[in-house]
Protein backbone atom coordinates (compact mmCIF):
# COMPACT_ATOMS: atom_id res chain seq x y z
CA UNK A 1 0.00 0.00 0.00
CA UNK A 2 1.04 3.59 -0.46
CA UNK A 3 1.21 5.86 2.57
CA UNK A 4 1.37 9.55 3.48
CA UNK A 5 2.82 10.83 6.75
CA UNK A 6 0.71 13.49 8.47
CA UNK A 7 1.16 15.29 11.79
CA UNK A 8 -1.57 16.63 14.04
CA UNK A 9 -0.84 20.39 14.11
CA UNK A 10 -1.29 21.00 17.86
CA UNK A 11 -0.25 17.83 19.71
CA UNK A 12 2.22 16.67 17.08
CA UNK A 13 0.81 13.14 16.90
CA UNK A 14 1.99 11.34 13.76
CA UNK A 15 -0.40 9.48 11.46
CA UNK A 16 -0.13 7.39 8.33
CA UNK A 17 -2.84 7.45 5.71
CA UNK A 18 -2.70 4.12 3.87
CA UNK A 19 -4.31 3.66 0.48
CA UNK A 20 -4.28 1.00 -2.19
CA UNK A 21 -1.24 1.23 -4.46
CA UNK A 22 -3.10 0.27 -7.62
CA UNK A 23 -6.63 -0.17 -8.89
CA UNK A 24 -9.63 2.05 -8.30
CA UNK A 25 -9.15 4.52 -5.42
CA UNK A 26 -12.85 4.27 -4.49
CA UNK A 27 -12.65 0.48 -4.28
CA UNK A 28 -11.01 0.43 -0.85
CA UNK A 29 -11.28 3.45 1.51
CA UNK A 30 -8.05 4.96 2.81
CA UNK A 31 -7.09 3.88 6.32
CA UNK A 32 -5.83 6.18 9.08
CA UNK A 33 -3.26 4.88 11.59
CA UNK A 34 -1.85 6.81 14.56
CA UNK A 35 1.78 5.87 15.21
CA UNK A 36 2.62 4.46 18.63
CA UNK A 37 5.51 6.89 19.12
CA UNK A 38 5.92 10.33 17.59
CA UNK A 39 9.67 9.88 17.22
CA UNK A 40 9.12 6.97 14.80
CA UNK A 41 7.91 9.52 12.27
CA UNK A 42 11.27 11.32 12.31
CA UNK A 43 12.93 8.59 10.27
CA UNK A 44 10.21 8.54 7.62
CA UNK A 45 9.99 10.51 4.39
CA UNK A 46 6.67 12.27 3.71
CA UNK A 47 5.35 9.39 1.56
CA UNK A 48 6.22 5.92 0.36
CA UNK A 49 5.18 2.33 -0.10
CA UNK A 50 4.76 -0.23 2.71
CA UNK A 51 4.01 -3.90 2.99
CA UNK A 52 1.01 -4.05 5.29
CA UNK A 53 0.17 -7.03 7.48
CA UNK A 54 -2.77 -7.47 9.80
CA UNK A 55 -6.37 -8.36 10.34
CA UNK A 56 -9.35 -6.62 8.81
CA UNK A 57 -11.96 -8.13 11.09
CA UNK A 58 -13.34 -8.07 13.77
CA UNK A 59 -11.06 -5.09 14.53
CA UNK A 60 -8.89 -3.62 11.82
CA UNK A 61 -5.32 -4.02 13.07
CA UNK A 62 -2.69 -3.16 10.48
CA UNK A 63 1.09 -3.08 10.83
CA UNK A 64 2.93 -1.36 8.01
CA UNK A 65 6.46 -2.56 7.32
CA UNK A 66 8.65 0.25 5.98
CA UNK A 67 12.27 -0.33 5.04
CA UNK A 68 12.11 -3.86 6.45
CA UNK A 69 10.91 -2.90 9.94
CA UNK A 70 7.44 -2.85 11.52
CA UNK A 71 5.95 0.54 12.33
CA UNK A 72 3.75 0.00 15.37
CA UNK A 73 0.53 1.90 15.75
CA UNK A 74 -1.33 3.07 18.84
CA UNK A 75 -4.91 2.23 17.83
CA UNK A 76 -6.74 0.01 15.35
CA UNK A 77 -6.97 1.45 11.84
CA UNK A 78 -9.84 3.76 11.00
CA UNK A 79 -11.39 3.64 7.53
CA UNK A 80 -11.89 7.14 6.15
CA UNK A 81 -15.15 7.77 4.32
CA UNK A 82 -14.22 10.78 2.22
CA UNK A 83 -17.82 11.20 1.12
CA UNK A 84 -18.59 12.54 4.62
CA UNK A 85 -17.75 16.05 5.71
CA UNK A 86 -16.49 14.77 9.07
CA UNK A 87 -13.75 12.59 7.58
CA UNK A 88 -12.80 15.20 4.96
CA UNK A 89 -12.42 17.82 7.73
CA UNK A 90 -10.35 15.40 9.82
CA UNK A 91 -7.97 14.74 6.94
CA UNK A 92 -7.73 18.46 6.15
CA UNK A 93 -6.94 19.17 9.81
CA UNK A 94 -4.20 16.54 9.89
CA UNK A 95 -2.71 18.07 6.77
CA UNK A 96 -2.49 21.31 8.79
CA UNK A 97 -4.80 23.31 6.56
CA UNK A 98 -7.49 24.31 9.08
CA UNK A 99 -8.38 23.93 12.76
CA UNK A 100 -10.62 21.01 13.67
CA UNK A 101 -13.97 21.94 15.17
CA UNK A 102 -15.71 19.66 17.64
Amino acid sequence: MRWLLLREPHAGEAYLVLYKADGEPDEVPPMLLRLAKKQHARRLPPAGVANVHGLLRPITVLVPWIDGAPLWTRDPATALDLTTGRDRRRLTYLKGSEPQSR
